[in-house]
């Protein structure tokens, strides 16, 4: 008999210890869907590439682009159990200039948000090759003497390759672009146009450091606690509330023709300023539904030959959106927002208005975006917020085109209510 209740008794802890076993797991694998990493890389383009200018007396002269070395800041997600990395790459400055002769070259491939996949991977002590896809906005001007060209803004979608060394906390990066959409028309004069060939080719050596700050909340998760302190929270209403939003936001313009049919030596407007996307908003956690009022002031121009054409957009919109599931804190949006805003829209020619029209009007957008989630019980959020807005601006009685694409990639939301209750309910308070 007394054996027969040991081993049922080994039995029993066994199956115990196993069910523990199998609920940490689980809970480490939600945890671990999603890394962050910070650090920096050195992009190197060789000199590579042609293009024209005309010089002080009016010869047309030919150049290779020169070399060119920029430091980067990178700030990225490690995503699907380290076999996605999705990134965001903000260079500094070209530290060996752009000058030649009496020619000066600007040329920046800008910001650059892009995605990689790891057939295999990423595993501490070991290489991985990857192979993924980016997104950018060029710049380039050329600018003789004192006189400033045309300045040029394109969307560009390079491909990215290389291969990644995961050392603990830390990883090592050396890859490739390649960039097939190399080509483009440019005006070196309000008269003359002559075709650019870019460099095709660019190299990076990068460092970054791996950031977790989730993971030693697993057992908490695995045990039940996290599901009690949510479950008495939610009881009481508390994990509804205000939240606060601030981020950092960019704006694309979509192609119209105005300046082509217009003036054909200035580039079409494309790109907004940085400007910050910030909001006031009320989360209903039973409807797991958001309302935020939204602010942005967005300035769009561009400049050629001492002309200049800007474009101000100030928005105040209300953002009614509802999360659609969560797949391991993955939680994404979708939502619509009506808009009241204020367009100033200007041509000036050598310091002389020539046109401005303001208007003040009601129009509507789309967001959509993700959150990255670690349980209900979190006080503050990363957040994706990407908007649509089809819009058209009048410019001398007609209605133009002016569709425009809103993306903050990294948006920090505060619940200061939810903060409140949930360091209590952590302390037993509740």
């Amino acid at each position: 008999m007394n054996k027969l209740v040991i081993t049922l008794f080994y039995i029993s802890l066994s199956f115990s210890l196993f069910s523990q076993s199998d609920a940490l797991q689980k809970a480490e694998r939600r945890f671990n869907f999603a890394e962050g990493t910070l650090g920096f890389d050195l992009s190197y383009v060789p000199s590579a590439g042609t293009g024209k200018y005309i010089d002080s007396e009016g010869n047309i002269n030919e150049f290779n682009f020169p070399t060119s070395l920029t430091p980067r800041f990178t700030i990225s997600g490690l995503h699907f159990w380290r076999n996605v990395d999705m990134y965001i790459t903000i260079p500094f400055f070209n530290v060996l200039g752009g000058k030649m002769d009496e020619l000066e070259s600007l040329y920046n491939i800008g910001s650059e948000t892009g995605i990689k996949f790891y057939p295999w991977k990423v595993k501490d002590n070991s290489i991985r090759p990857y192979a993924g896809i980016s997104w950018n906005l060029m710049q380039y001007r050329q600018k003789v003497g004192d006189l400033d060209g045309q300045t040029i803004t394109r969307s560009r979608a390079p491909l990215q390759f290389g291969f990644t060394y995961n050392n603990g906390d830390k990883l090592l990066e050396i890859g490739g672009t390649y960039n097939y959409q190399n080509e483009l028309e440019y005006a070196i004069d309000r008269n003359t146009f002559t075709n650019i060939e870019f460099p095709q080719l660019s190299f990076h050596l990068g460092y970054r450091w791996i950031f977790e700050t989730s993971l030693k909340d697993a057992p908490e998760l695995a045990d039940g606690t996290i599901q009690r302190q949510i479950d008495k929270l939610r009881a009481r209403n508390k994990l509804s509330g205000f939240s606060f939003a601030l981020g950092l936001s960019s704006t694309l313009m979509g192609r119209n023709d105005y300046n082509k049919n217009n003036y054909p030596f200035l580039d079409r407007l494309s790109l907004a300023n940085s400007h910050f996307d910030a909001g006031i908003g009320y989360y209903h956690e039973p409807t797991d539904a958001h309302l935020n009022l939204a602010f942005r002031n967005m300035t769009f121009n561009t400049t050629s030959f001492g002309f200049e054409q800007k474009f101000s957009r100030m928005s105040l919109g209300l953002e009614i959106y509802k999360f659609l599931f969560d797949y391991h804190g993955f939680v994404p949006y979708l939502g619509i927002i009506p808009s009241y805003e204020r367009h100033i829209f200007s041509n000036t020619d050598n310091t002389n208005l020539i046109y401005e029209n303001t208007e003040n009007k009601w129009t509507g957008g789309l967001i959509f975006g993700w959150d990255i989630r670690q349980d209900s019980r979190q006080w503050y959020i990363l957040r994706t917020n990407l908007r649509y807005y089809p819009m058209k601006v009048t410019i001398d009685g007609t209605a133009h085109k002016f569709n425009q694409f809103e993306f903050n990639f990294i948006q920090f939301v505060y619940y200061p209510s939810r903060h409140k209750w949930i360091k209590k309910v952590r302390r037993g308070d509740l």
